[in-house]
């Protein structure tokens, strides 16, 4: 059998010499690695001077309904408020913060929707904490109108909530 060889056009420019690699390549050159240099206008304050950038702006654990009892608590209090895109339920709670619990159906739409509803409610909530004096645990139930809610509605919702009490 017989290997054919041919040779390619483009190989013929392609030189078989490799490049020296200098003594120790592994480590630093003589310079070192300076990286990126720093900007003089970027500070990052820490604690009480800490800007808004820095600050994480989720919920923490005490600020959210986690467990079904509590979600079965605040709707078995039976006091819901209608809203044109949700239903909420509203219950007094004893912890010193107010808490949130959102339930979105499958029929409003696929996880992507869903999720993206979750997050304008949270960040309404979480902007809207201050409207109300005392604590209060909230469950947020999505109604099929809120697949094209807006941050907007969602602040006016719990404006309007926060008159009623």
């Amino acid at each position: 059998m017989k290997v054919c060889e041919r040779k390619l056009s483009y190989e013929e420019n392609i030189s078989a010499e490799q490049t020296p690699q200098s003594k120790d390549s592994r480590f630093q050159s003589a310079n070192g690695n300076k990286g990126r240099e720093k900007s003089p206008f970027k500070q990052t304050c820490k604690g009480a001077m800490a800007s808004d950038s820095t600050v994480k702006k989720t919920l923490t654990k005490e600020n959210r309904l986690r467990k079904r009892r509590e979600f079965l608590y605040v709707c078995g209090e039976r006091k819901p408020h209608f809203f044109r895109k949700a239903v909420i339920y509203v219950s007094k709670n004893e912890a010193n913060v107010c808490r949130l619990g959102l339930t979105i159906p499958k029929k409003i739409g696929n996880a992507v929707l869903r999720n993206r509803i979750k997050r304008i409610l949270r960040e309404a909530f979480r902007n809207s904490r201050h409207l109300f004096n005392e604590n209060y645990d909230f469950v947020i139930n999505a109604r099929k109108d809120s697949s094209a809610l807006t941050l907007k509605e969602a602040m006016e919702m719990f404006e309007k909530l926060s008159r009623r009490f």
